[in-house]
């Protein structure tokens, strides 16, 4: 335990910060996926972070803090109080990552697999996979947008 919190204290403060941030996000996304579904989680938190174009960051702190977040997320999902599934973990990436001014894409997509219909999530910024390996573009087929698809009735996904 001393070793844990030895490397939450190493952290610069505004990554501890960020860090008790996604693992406060973490489970209530998971909780809100699980009550009222991906369209509405989605929803609302778009609404509560609506994003300004031209932010302040330039594009290298921007996608450092982006690779950062992501990072930060897998960290509150290891260590906190929900693990999350992928489409949890990527809503809190997107999410936090909206907080901050940063751009981000939610991508969805499906596989089949062994004759299984597969699904998975991820999130993107500037079209660079930030919580998954940079070839999950080719594993799943990504739909085309996925605010589209959430955002319209009949787009509940288990």
């Amino acid at each position: 335990m001393t070793r844990v919190i030895r490397k939450f204290l190493a952290l610069p403060w505004a990554e501890r910060w960020l860090l008790m941030q996604a693992m406060a996000a973490l489970p209530l996304v998971t909780l809100t996926l699980m009550t009222v579904g991906p369209r509405r989680c989605y929803q609302d938190l778009a609404r509560l972070t609506p994003i300004a174009p031209g932010g302040a960051l330039t594009v290298t702190n921007a996608d450092h803090r982006a690779s950062r977040t992501a990072w930060l997320v897998r960290i509150a999902s290891l260590h906190g109080l929900a693990k999350g599934s992928c489409l949890a973990q990527s809503l809190t990436v997107w999410f936090l990552l909206r907080r901050q001014g940063i751009p981000a894409s939610l991508r969805i997509g499906v596989r089949l697999q062994h004759g299984r219909l597969e699904a998975h999530a991820w999130t993107e910024h500037r079209n660079r996979v930030l919580d998954d390996d940079a070839d999950i573009g080719r594993r799943f087929s990504a739909f085309g947008g996925v605010g589209g698809v959430l955002e319209h009735r009949g787009a509940e996904l288990p």
